[in-house]
């Protein structure tokens, strides 16, 4: 399997703790090499709505 980090198109990524700080900075840094992400966390932050998740992406 030859697989680059510069390229993750048709690759599914689950990031866990991302409502973190780090968490969303991976979530960023993935779907712009085009990863689709997957966001998990057990805290649920109000101050984050769909509107700011996609523009992480």
């Amino acid at each position: 399997m030859n697989l680059s980090f510069n390229d993750l198109n048709g690759k599914v990524c689950v990031i866990t703790g991302g409502n973190g700080v780090l968490g969303k900075y991976f979530v960023g840094a993935l779907a712009s090499v085009g990863a689709k992400v997957a966001i998990l966390d057990r805290i649920v932050d109000e101050n984050i709505s769909n509107e700011n998740i996609i523009s992480l992406i």
